[in-house]
């Protein structure tokens, strides 16, 4: 009986499949590694100088703070900048004397489009402001940026620049988001503590941690609990903004914007205190969990 050989074709093409290039292999990303960690760091190497270059000028020198910054920017952005660095921010500036630096303390890359072009980042950063008001000193104030910012060539330009707003996370292997997830869920249990129900609450915060960060926690929780019992108030918080510094396989760096409510017993409304972190989450036998909390304002 003779041997029937079939050769699958797919349509369109004729050509043997034996004889066909084999499709190179999309490549695997694993742990917590971002899927394109080249691209990733060059949108912040390349975004640093922007923001500076956006976020800085002198009434000495207008027109170079206005050159400088149209450089780095595109589309609606760019024209909303120039409007603003002729019309009332300038009048302002030489009004008032105004001297405006930023200073960029940590950055961070959340949301990447698949074709590496597009990627916001989340600044942390201080203002330094020099005018009529400040008598010779200077105003510091921490500022919370996310950028969005789109690669044209070797180019990196601002397209959008908005305070306190995600970043979000970018793509990467499957246990980033674990990992980002458990550094977001032990940021809420450091700043949420209830006197009704405060071991509870340290020991919820422990079991998210791992040393030196969990030693810390219980070295604190004394400490923590007689101030709120002598102040008469409890403790909540939230995270308002994410994006990631570093990541490896087994570790994460990431930035954490957060929010710290203090409930007063009879109080109106709670006090609220904006706070910034870079939290390093690392893997463990029985999961992720957060080893360092480092608050980039002090404190």
């Amino acid at each position: 009986m003779a041997t029937v050989v079939v050769l699958l074709l797919r349509r369109g093409d004729n050509t043997p499949s034996a004889h066909r290039p084999k499709p190179t292999p999309t490549p695997t990303v694993t742990g917590a590694r971002l899927a394109q960690p080249d691209v990733a760091t060059s949108f912040i190497a390349g975004a640093a100088s922007d923001i500076a270059a956006v976020t800085t000028y002198d009434y000495r020198t207008l027109d170079d703070a206005l050159e400088a910054g149209s450089a780095v920017t595109v589309g609606a952005y760019r024209q909303a900048y120039r409007a603003a660095l002729t019309g009332d921010l300038a009048a302002t500036a030489l009004r008032n004397h105004v001297v405006h630096t930023f200073e960029t303390l940590e950055l961070g890359v959340g949301e990447m489009n698949a074709a590496g072009t597009q990627a916001k980042l989340l600044i942390f950063g201080r203002e330094r402001v020099a005018d009529d008001s400040t008598k010779g000193g200077t105003r510091i104030t921490p500022s919370t940026l996310c950028a969005t910012v789109v690669r044209q060539g070797n180019r990196y330009l601002i397209s959008a620049l908005v305070e306190n707003a995600n970043a979000g996370l970018p793509p990467g292997g499957s246990e980033l988001r674990v990992a980002a997830e458990a550094g977001r869920s032990e940021v809420v249990n450091l700043l949420s503590y209830r006197r009704a129900d405060f071991d509870a609450d340290v020991q919820r915060a422990e079991a998210g941690a791992v040393s030196p960060l969990k030693e810390q926690i219980a070295n604190n929780a004394a400490q923590t609990g007689a101030a709120m019992r002598k102040g008469h108030y409890d403790l909540n918080g939230s995270v308002t903004a994410v994006a990631v510094e570093r990541a490896s396989g087994d570790s994460i760096a990431m930035l954490v914007a957060a929010q710290s409510n203090r409930v007063v017993d009879g109080a109106a409304a709670p006090s609220v205190s904006s706070l910034r972190y870079v939290v390093t989450v690392t893997r463990t036998e029985s999961g992720w969990a957060v080893s360092q909390v480092r608050n980039i304002d002090g404190g």
